[in-house]
C-alpha cells in the first residue's frame, strides 16, 4: 500500500471509479493539530501484463520476471482498461497507465518517481 493524496487519489477514481480501495489517514502534527488527510491506496487490480514475445527480461521458474536479465515489454490487450495494477509476476510491480501519469504531471503531483516502460 501506498500513502496518497487527495489529488492523486481524485485522478485514479476519475479513471476507473470504485476499483481501487482508498483507507483515510488523518495525518498529526506532534501537538495533536490536524496536519492533512491521506489515504493508504491498494491497488485491486492484478494483471499478467508482460508481452511474453517481445520482453527480453527472463521470466525466472515461471514466477517473476528478473529486470536485471532484459527489458520489460507490456502487452496493451493484456492491460485493457486498467489504469493502475500490480502485475502478478513483477514483484515490485506496481503500474500506472500512461494517461494518468500524464494527468498526475500536468497537475503538478509530486513525491513519486515515474518509470515508463515499452507497451505494445
Amino acid at each position: 500500500m501506498y500513502l496518497v493524496s487527495d489529488a492523486f487519489k481524485d485522478i485514479i477514481e476519475r479513471h476507473e471509479p470504485g476499483v481501487h480501495q482508498f483507507f483515510p489517514v488523518e495525518l498529526v502534527y506532534k501537538d495533536g493539530s490536524f496536519a492533512r488527510q491521506m489515504y493508504f491506496f491498494n491497488i485491486c487490480t492484478r494483471l499478467d501484463g508482460m508481452d511474453r514475445e517481445q520482453a527480453t527480461a527472463q521470466l525466472i521458474k515461471g514466477i517473476a520476471f528478473e529486470p536485471r536479465t532484459g527489458e520489460f515489454v507490456f502487452s496493451l490487450k493484456q492491460i485493457g482498461d486498467a489504469h493502475a495494477w500490480v502485475d502478478k509476476h513483477v514483484i515490485y510491480g506496481t503500474f500506472l497507465s500512461s494517461t494518468v501519469v500524464d494527468e498526475m504531471k500536468q497537475e503538478g503531483l509530486t513525491g513519486t518517481a515515474f518509470n515508463p516502460f515499452k507497451a505494445v
